[in-house]
């Protein structure tokens, strides 16, 4: 009998098994930001504005210069709008995402229709709150999306001309009739 074969058949098979039993690197504890952190850099971002983020970070103990900057633009930025989010909002952010918008859009018509400003964050962390919380799903807005911005007059529209009367660089000139005698002054 051939002892060889089963004793390298055990020793591979434990030392595959051994390889498994290594603990995982453990993920690096998060510290959130305390009332007094953010008080300090409000005070930082007041003193030395708001792109020398590696300066801010050497004053705040424990923090580097990309948690400085998005807990300052997500949640400290004066302009943001950090109130309550209101029934319509909530409606809006609902039907939006009910259509599998990207996050950046529903941010935009959010913000464009209430005439705020909420972050990316803080929509996405709506999000996650209403897909919690069933009682706030169900809020529904009758409201399906933002107005609509009035629509030119079609002449105007169409009109490479720009308020000047000047030929606009940004103008679509491909479908344009040239030979059309409604050129209202067009010189070439």
């Amino acid at each position: 009998m051939d002892l060889k074969r089963p004793l390298c058949l055990i020793l591979c098979l434990s030392f595959l098994g051994s390889a498994g039993a290594e603990e995982a690197p453990s993920r690096p504890h998060r510290n959130r930001f305390t009332a007094a952190e953010d008080a300090r850099l409000l005070e930082l971002v007041e003193h030395h504005g708001s792109h020398a983020w590696s300066v801010v970070a050497e004053q705040m103990e424990g923090r580097n210069g990309r948690q400085c900057r998005e807990r300052y633009y997500n949640y400290l930025r004066p302009d943001r709008a950090n109130q309550p989010w209101t029934t319509e909002q909530l409606g809006l952010l609902q039907n939006l995402y009910e259509d599998n918008c990207p996050l950046s859009r529903i941010t935009r018509e959010i913000n464009y229709a209430f005439h705020i400003d909420r972050s990316v964050t803080s929509v996405r962390n709506q999000i996650k709150r209403v897909r919690a919380n069933p009682d706030l799903a169900e809020m529904k807005s009758p409201v399906m999306y933002p107005p609509e911005k009035p629509s030119a007059p079609a002449s105007a529209e169409r009109s490479p001309l720009n308020s000047e009367g000047e030929v606009s660089r940004f103008a679509d000139l491909s479908d344009w009739d040239f030979d059309n005698d409604d050129s209202s002054g067009f010189i070439f």
